[in-house]
């Protein structure tokens, strides 16, 4: 019989700007479910609004609490601390939770630093900011590297999603002296077999034969590889559809225009559907009745897209990057995300033939997922 549970504190807002990230916070508590009782942490969301423990409140966790992130300092003490971070480089001030609330904290590591001193596991995703920097923009990518060299070269917990991510952080902080964990998360999807096809289609207008791309519309995600190798088929004669959906917003929406207008000067209208940010359960049915999914990303920490299709034994077709081996070996097909033409001849291989997936238990990886967690909060 537990008389004390671990307090674990986790740093959260839902943002549709990164999906991806919010879906990973929730879909951690969801596998800390499937953990014994006794095994089970007490979770403390720590938010700037309550609405984000509504939010985690869904998964049906029975150990819950919220306080808030934010801690209230006098005109004094601002003045004091933004000379003293002037002069150390830090605040002299620092406040924290109140005794007892946290253990530990755990958050995505751009936002937890100024948590100063509770015992905190910074999640590294991935280390876009070394590959792909053109992306982000020079302040972003510069502030990446600081942050990481600050991790990298002091006595911090740092949590991976992937052996490529952290593999990828050894090579370039070789010297680093963290602590670190790999956690390979896996997902928990909501129910959806009651909303019918039939009534999301007509919704959106969609047809079968489909492929599903549902992807943020960011520039490393690489939708132009997808809607020139449609170009490339239609050039052929070969008609195919394929549904995209995201926040067309993301970066101030630049991108998302210059796909729409690619497809409008190439004529694909009819073969490229902007479908834009839906609601989850229709993401989800129309994922679950497309003929496969592709994931053109040119980068990855450890994509939801390949898990959402593991979880639902659909078949993937995706860009051949040591992440995404590492996520799956069986039911997909990969390209070379740079090669329209061979993502192409898999669509078009794909479109004429029935596709078959090896039947996989996606249950053991939530487990996975927990234990993970468990073992680092547990580990020091």
């Amino acid at each position: 019989m537990v008389t004390t549970r671990r307090k674990v504190g986790i740093l959260f807002s839902y943002s549709e700007g990164w999906i991806g990230g919010s879906y990973y916070f929730i879909n951690l508590v969801y596998a800390l479910k499937q953990l014994d009782d006794d095994q089970k942490p007490h979770v403390v969301i720590v938010s700037e609004s309550e609405a984000a423990l509504d939010i985690i409140k869904q998964t049906g966790y029975p150990y819950l609490s919220y306080i808030g992130s934010r801690f209230q300092y006098n005109f004094v003490e601002r003045c004091i601390n933004k000379l003293s971070r002037i002069v150390f480089k830090k605040s002299v001030i620092q406040k924290d939770f109140p005794a007892g609330t946290i253990d530990v904290l755990f958050g995505y590591y751009e936002q937890l630093f100024r948590f100063e001193k509770s015992r905190k596991i910074f999640w590294i995703p991935d280390l876009q900011d070394k590959h792909y920097p053109q992306y982000l923009g020079a302040d972003i990518a510069a502030s990446r590297k600081a942050q990481h060299e600050a991790l990298a070269y002091t006595n911090s917990e740092v949590l991976f999603s992937s052996n490529d991510s952290k593999n990828d952080f050894d090579t370039f902080y070789p010297k680093s002296i963290c602590k670190k964990y790999v956690v390979q998360f896996a997902v928990t999807l909501p129910k959806y077999s009651d909303l019918p096809f039939e009534e999301v289609a007509a919704k959106f207008g969609v047809s079968q034969p489909y492929f599903f791309s549902p992807n943020q519309f960011w520039s490393h995600k690489n939708h132009f590889t997808v809607i020139k190798a449609v170009e490339i088929l239609k050039k052929k004669n070969i008609e195919v559809t394929v549904v995209f959906t995201g926040n067309e917003k993301t970066g101030g929406g630049a991108y998302a225009n210059e796909l729409k207008e690619y497809v409008s000067k190439a004529g694909l209208q009819a073969n490229c559907l902007f479908l834009g940010f839906i609601d989850r359960k229709e993401q989800l049915v129309l994922m679950q009745n497309a003929k496969a999914i592709i994931q053109p990303s040119l980068f990855e920490g450890w994509s939801t897209v390949v898990e959402d299709s593991k979880c639902m034994n659909k078949y993937l077709i995706l860009s051949d990057l040591k992440v995404h081996h590492e996520q799956i070996s069986e039911n997909v097909n990969f390209f070379s995300p740079t090669d329209p033409d061979a993502l192409a001849v898999v669509i078009a291989d794909l479109l004429n033939n029935e596709i078959t997936t090896i039947p996989k238990s996606y249950e053991p990886n939530l487990l996975t997922f927990a234990k993970g967690f468990l073992n680092a909060i547990n580990n020091n």
